[in-house]
């Protein structure tokens, strides 16, 4: 698990093409990896093709809080600013 903004350096992030989430996703990481939905962007986590995904806070908690069958877990800064 990540801890904050700095420990995606270097990493393959997925985030949804066309949201702001993909001009933080290139700050953070080495390659970005854009996709269609965010459920997408949680499949490849899981299947390990990406190593952490990128998003709007508030959507990505819903997504896990209503999966969390899938095992997935917030890291780094999750509190609205």
């Amino acid at each position: 698990m990540f801890a904050g903004d700095r420990d995606l350096q270097g990493r393959t992030i997925a985030t949804v093409a066309g949201t702001t989430s993909v001009e933080a996703a290139r700050q953070y990481g080495d390659r970005v990896v854009e996709v269609p939905m965010i459920e997408e962007a949680c499949e490849r986590l899981l299947s390990q093709e990406v190593e952490a995904v990128v998003f709007d806070s508030a959507s990505l908690l819903y997504y896990m809080r209503t999966n969390s069958r899938l095992g997935i877990h917030p890291g780094g800064d999750t509190e609205p600013r």
